[in-house]
């Protein structure tokens, strides 16, 4: 079968999906990966000789740009090493404990609101509003299966990922005045500087979720996606807007993109939440669609 038929069939019958929760997609060579997936999710040939569009871009990092610190920066606990050094451990959560299995947490010792999330995936964080209503048989049922993914065959082989050890860790539950979870900022960062902002509301898991896509200073932005609800003018601009671009700036020092992720509190305290090597897996499709190129020029390869 050649590429294309394999290509076919694995987009009309899903096959790429299982293949990655599953690893058998093992026999697959990363490029040749990357290719297949490329195809399904852009719906184009990836041009790995001269890549224009920021996708192409971002698939040509994870095959051509591996440095051993990227798996630090993707480990959510280790990675609060690297942000104490460069921002200050002012701005980390309080974190409560970090643990191999689920099974091993006493939940007794933690406080009535927290968020809990496994260490090597992306995806896995859930807020617990109240513990003495929490569903801890679905909660455990979840974790123990989250811990067993081998993430870099899940996320579609993103190197940082590889080798990273499954845990779980807890830590604060931060939120607004009201209640709700805060506001994510998370600035795209290209060659070190950042240049636009995804501001993101609400939960992904609940429905909840909007996001939309401005400046630095906060107008909105003249491209967009449309695979979730739209923020608009819903967006609440930072306090601390411009310590938050310099944040960005010094934890994106040195590598090609990095998108940074910081919430605001309500005493106005600067909190790091994570960082990304490739949104949406390294296949977001702006529109319209001649912003792909154009983001595309902004982030400049070897």
């Amino acid at each position: 079968m050649n590429l294309d038929k394999l290509l076919r069939a694995m987009h009309n019958n899903k096959i790429l999906v299982d293949l990655k929760r599953k690893g058998g997609a093992a026999f697959l060579s990363d490029k040749t990966y990357y290719d297949i997936a490329y195809r399904i999710h852009c719906g184009g040939k990836m041009n790995w000789k001269n890549p224009q569009t920021f996708s192409e871009k971002l698939n040509w990092l994870k095959l051509y740009d591996r440095k051993p610190e990227y798996h630090q920066m993707v480990d959510k606990y280790e990675v609060r090493k690297l942000v104490a050094d460069r921002i200050g451990e002012e701005h980390l959560t309080m974190c409560y404990g970090v643990w191999d299995k689920f099974d091993d947490i006493d939940f007794d010792k933690l406080p009535d609101q927290f968020v809990i999330k496994c260490t090597h995936d992306s995806g896995s964080a859930r807020v617990i509003s109240n513990k003495q209503e929490c569903d801890y048989k679905g909660l455990k049922k979840f974790y123990d299966e989250r811990v067993r993914i081998d993430f870099f065959q899940y996320a579609g082989r993103e190197w940082p990922y590889l080798g990273v050890k499954p845990r779980i860790m807890i830590e604060e539950y931060l939120q607004n005045s009201s209640g709700a979870p805060l506001q994510s900022n998370k600035f795209f960062c290209f060659n070190g500087n950042p240049r636009f902002v995804s501001a993101e509301q609400g939960l992904l898991y609940d429905q909840t979720f909007r996001f939309d896509f401005y400046d630095l200073e906060y107008k909105q932005a003249p491209f967009y996606r449309d695979d979730h609800p739209r923020l608009g003018e819903g967006v609440c601009i930072p306090q601390n807007r411009e310590a938050m671009i310099e944040y960005a700036r010094r934890l994106s020092q040195g590598i090609h993109f990095l998108r940074v992720d910081l919430y605001e509190t309500g005493c106005n305290r600067v909190v790091f939440s994570e960082l990304t090597f490739y949104p949406a897996g390294g296949y977001p499709l702006f529109k319209p669609e001649e912003w792909n190129a154009t983001l595309g020029e902004w982030l400049e390869i070897d």
